[in-house]
């Protein structure tokens, strides 16, 4: 029987394309799980989660809504061998967005896109050949809105890959993240992103690294015209790490990334 339990708090400053200026917030969440076997090779976990996000005034005034979202989900293991193991999970999340008490017809929205979400995936997490080890989720959501009387869709993943190209110098990782998400700009999004990194070390003390990537974010409520908001966002990144000695180092990174949108003009990062 094994058990954990967990809790986090942090702040999170970024530039919100919707209303056009950065935003900042304040998440705190708490995770609890419990884990038994009641064969060597197969076992059984419950997980449940609780988050609350807050949003802060933003410079010009505008107030974005509160988002809590609660999570239950249960998983089912398969020990394969000392080094691989297999899931299949449920998961089921309740997201409530607060909208602005002074704003009627935000808080309209808000119950609107508040609602729920239920998804059905399968895992494999350890190492699946003797030079590609990692975390693999795939499978499907399926989510209810309030304010929309039919269900909708989608893919769900979240999955971590990392691939030894040559041992001790050079490895490739993979990032792949799909599912839905509530936001403070009273909007239930869809968003599937990719990652590749590539590591090389070019001595034990110097290590460069390049980065890659490309997300997909599909609006449900917010529309440009007659059909709802889609950016393609892309990125790359490079990043150098020395190494001093065992108490010290250094690293410099550095990204740009930049957002095309059906949506008015798109936006850049560096």
């Amino acid at each position: 029987l094994n058990t954990k339990l967990s809790s986090s708090f942090f702040e999170n400053s970024s530039p919100n394309p919707i209303i056009g200026e950065r935003t900042e917030s304040q998440t705190f969440s708490i995770i609890g799980g419990i884990r038994y076997n009641f064969l060597p090779i197969y076992g059984f976990g419950v997980e449940a989660s609780t988050s609350d996000m807050k949003s802060l005034l933003s410079k010009s005034g505008s107030r974005l809504s509160d988002v809590e979202q609660d999570m239950l989900r249960g998983v089912f293991f398969y020990q394969y061998s000392d080094l691989l193991e297999f899931s299949l999970r449920y998961r089921f999340r309740e997201n409530l967005i607060l909208g602005n008490q002074y704003d009627s017809i935000s808080m309209s929205n808000a119950k609107r896109m508040s609602g729920d979400d239920h998804s059905v995936s399968f895992g494999a997490v350890g190492s699946i050949t003797n030079l590609l080890y990692g975390s693999i989720e795939l499978g499907a959501f399926r989510r209810i809105l309030n304010g929309v009387q039919s269900s909708s869709e989608g893919l769900l993943s979240s999955t971590s890959l990392i691939w030894t190209l040559r041992p001790d110098a050079t490895t490739l990782s993979m990032l792949f993240t799909a599912d839905t998400t509530p936001t403070a700009v009273n909007d239930s999004i869809v968003s599937k992103n990719i990652s590749v990194d590539l590591e090389h070390s070019w001595t034990q003390s110097f290590l460069s690294s390049a980065q890659c990537s490309y997300g997909i974010t599909d609006f449900t409520s917010t529309l440009t015209g007659s059909e709802p908001r889609r950016d393609h966002t892309f990125g790359f990144g490079l990043g150098l790490n020395y190494i001093f000695s065992e108490y010290l180092t250094s690293k410099f990174l550095s990204n740009h990334t930049w957002t095309n949108t059906n949506s008015g003009s798109g936006y850049e990062r560096t």
